[in-house]
């Protein structure tokens, strides 16, 4: 119940809102599919707004959950975090990898080479990784405490690295979300306390008002550099939406949370499922195209996630048989 409520987000909260990330990222290459294949897609160009919000999120949560676990606390929680991430992402690499290459072209320098040359299309996994080794290491040097602000001088500093390593907009202007999340967590009581009783409707239609005047304003001038700011400041008005619809309401879709476990594999093979697309006589139609493509992408991510299963289970069953040989 809403009086009960001791947390902003819960994990299943977190979780489905992963998944709606995850459609709105998928949705937004698709579009970005049709244009680069030289289709109109008219105010379709609309759709690729999504991907902003998407990526937002992903970076809201992230903050979010690190902060509100305080996981940073326990033994290799941020090393796990990293691998988490590293380890899906070299993998399936590797596997499309062996797809998309020649037979007699395969081996490990032109694996490489395929990691260099695809580096700008795997961005999100790069910053992550770096929030991830900058939040662990600002933590030894500062502390709980100073974490937060730490984080934000840190997420400011890498923003500009970007921007003088001239990389595109989307790598240093959502990214502060990141540090949105840590806040947010770490002020979780009175968040509750303010948004709890007060009015819905209200609190929302306002936060989507100042959401739409931010979007507006950075479309209008997004050539500019500074204009990457309103990015930020309606990624924290969506934020505040959403934070604020799921403090009232509850989202019980299983397929919404089962996207939202598994958005990082779906994430990077969405996002070759396109390319393989690109070499082919496929769909004009996005919409089509965007349940295709999900569909393949959800077979893959199920075959994926089985194999995965059947090999832990497989090295748990010969380590306990190696321990009973060893006793």
């Amino acid at each position: 119940s809403k009086e009960s409520r001791t947390i902003v987000l819960t994990y299943n909260d977190s979780m489905a809102i992963r998944g709606i990330a995850t459609l709105l990222v998928a949705f937004a290459h698709s579009y970005d599919f049709l244009i680069n294949r030289g289709y109109s897609v008219g105010i379709g160009k609309l759709w690729l707004l999504t991907g902003g919000i998407g990526v937002c999120l992903f970076f809201f949560l992230s903050g979010y959950g690190l902060n509100i676990s305080n996981g940073v606390e326990k033994k290799n929680y941020i090393l796990r975090r990293v691998k988490g991430v590293l380890i899906p992402f070299i993998v399936l690499e590797f596997i499309f990898f062996i797809v998309e290459t020649p037979l007699k072209n395969i081996n490990i320098f032109n694996f490489f080479q395929y990691l260099i040359r695809n580096w700008n299309s795997s961005w999100f996994v790069l910053a992550i990784l770096l929030i991830y080794i900058g939040y662990y290491i600002c933590y030894l040097i500062f502390g709980r405490k100073r974490l937060n602000n730490s984080m934000l001088i840190y997420n400011i500093g890498i923003g500009f690295l970007f921007i003088i390593l001239q990389l595109e907009p989307k790598w240093y202007n959502g990214h502060l979300l990141f540090s949105v999340g840590m806040y947010i967590a770490d002020y979780n009581s009175q968040i509750i306390k303010y948004m709890i009783n007060r009015n819905l409707w209200f609190n929302n239609i306002i936060g989507t008002i100042f959401y739409c005047i931010f979007s507006i304003l950075f479309v209008l001038n997004k050539e500019i550099l500074w204009a990457n700011l309103f990015k930020i400041l309606s990624g924290i008005c969506m934020c505040f939406v959403i934070i604020n619809t799921m403090l009232h309401y509850k989202f019980k879709s299983k397929q919404l949370l089962w996207i939202g476990k598994n958005s990082l594999l779906i994430y990077i093979i969405h996002g070759h499922i396109l390319q393989i697309m690109q070499t082919k006589n496929f769909l004009d139609n996005a919409c089509i195209l965007f349940i295709i493509g999900l569909l393949i992408t959800f077979c893959i991510v199920i075959i994926y996630s089985g194999v995965i299963f059947i090999m832990s289970k497989l090295a748990e069953s010969a380590s306990k048989l190696l321990y009973k040989k060893r006793i």
